[in-house]
Order: C-alpha cells, then structure tokens, then sequence
C-alpha cells in the first residue's frame, strides 16, 4: 500500500494502445489489457486495486461487485487509479452507481478529501444510486454529490458556475450527439492536466452504428485536439488528458 498522500512525479502516455476507428470492429476490449498512468510502485496500488482485477465476474467478464453496471476489469482498474490520484471528480452517467462506488472507495482509499460530481438523466437512477451509496455504507459518501441532468446541459452549468475538475468520467450515452456535446463542452469544467475517460470508446458496435453507438466518433470530432492529449485504451475506455496551460477556460 502506498504511503499516505503520496504523489507520483510521473505519467505514462500509452501511445502504442491506439485504435483507429476501423481497428474497433474486432472486439479488443480484453486484449487491451489495464496499464498504469501514474509511476507508482508495485504492480497494484493497493489491495483494493488488486481485488478490482480478480473479484467475481459476471456476463461478458465484467466485474461484479454487487451493483447492477458494466465494467471490465480494466476499465475499472484505470478509473480507480485516475480517481486514487485525482482532485475532484465530475461523472456524466451514474447510472446505479458502479462507477462512481470504485472512485469513492479510490478517494478514501487515497488520505485525500475530495468530491464526486455525478449526474443522470433518469431520475430513478440518480435516486438508486444515492440510496444504494447509503446502504452500502460507501466510504466518503457525504462528499459525493448526485443530480438528474442530461450531460451535456450540466457540463455548461457547472462551467458557467466556475466549477474545474481534475478528472472527468464519461458514461451517459453511447449516442453521437450526446458525446459530442460533452466533449465540446469539456473546456468549460476542466482544469490543466486533467484527465478525461471516455466508456465504450473501443466497442465495435461505434463501427457498426449498432443501437446508436458513436462514442469514438463523437470523442474523435468533439474533444479539442489543440488541447486534449491521447493517453491510452484499456478495457472498452479511451483516455485523454488536458494539457498544461492550454487553452484558458472561457
């Protein structure tokens, strides 16, 4: 386990994981297996981060971890990594709480005081996942804040509020417009350096325009590339960090 507040000199572009759009329609989402950002020692970061790679599995190898969700081992292991060394968290997509639990036991995890900002659009998801937070007794929970919003909308709010995150997870829609006005948006609510994932950004279904999905294409054409680094694919995610100092907020 790492000592208290310790703080990684280091990042890792995974430069070599890269996919274009065409190279998604083979399912790779297994064999882009989870590799560190930050130059922490040891292969894990502590012994919850070693249990995200071998806890229960459900349908599609999917971690199980008692909350209804999807998330392959290495989708979460690089959203409890980004969160265990990140400053407050903005969610777009809460869905029943999955994600936002591996962050919050990340944060905790981690020594450090922050938040998580997560919304959805259903209302009866956002009410679920704060009751199930309660339930579960999730560490940090008074810190963890959830809003039905459509994404896109709540991205301008905060930004228009001022509000800067260190860290964006996206997971609302796997609908083109939707990520794409997310990702035009970014700008707004995140701060220098920060990190942007992207859920079922490598899924072949982004191809093959099945059940509505352009979540690559949607990132590739909305996320300022004069502004936004490639950092990597693990699992069904693709990573993109702000780059110091550019591009002022508005």
């Amino acid at each position: 386990m790492l000592s208290d507040l310790y703080v990684p000199n280091h990042l890792e572009r995974n430069l070599e994981t890269f996919l274009a759009l065409e190279e998604t329609a083979q399912d790779l989402r297994l064999q882009a297996v989870y590799k560190k950002t930050y130059d922490y020692p040891g292969e894990f970061i502590d012994g919850y981060h070693q249990w995200l790679s071998r806890c229960r599995k459900h349908s599609y190898h999917m971690i199980d971890i008692g909350i209804e969700g999807w998330l392959f081992p290495a989708d979460a292991l690089k959203l409890y990594e980004l969160a265990y060394f990140s400053g407050d968290i903005l969610e777009i997509g809460t869905y029943k709480g999955l994600s936002t639990t591996v962050m919050a036991n990340a944060i905790f995890n981690s020594g450090r005081q922050r938040h998580i900002i997560t919304c959805d659009l259903d209302p009866v998801s956002v009410a679920e996942a704060r009751i199930g937070f309660r339930i579960r007794n999730v560490p940090g929970r008074d810190l963890h804040h959830f809003f039905p919003f459509e994404g896109t909308e709540f991205v301008k709010h905060l930004g228009a509020h001022q509000r800067r995150f260190s860290f964006v997870f996206v997971d609302h829609s796997h609908d083109y417009e939707h990520v794409l006005g997310v990702c035009q948006n970014l700008p707004l609510v995140t701060e220098p350096g920060a990190f942007v994932l992207f859920h079922d950004y490598n899924d072949p279904r982004n191809l093959k325009h099945i059940e509505n999905y352009g979540v690559y294409q949607g990132v590739s054409d909305g996320l300022d590339k004069s502004i936004f680094d490639f950092f990597g694919v693990f699992g069904c995610t693709g990573l993109f960090r702000r780059r110091e100092g550019a591009g002022a907020n508005p």
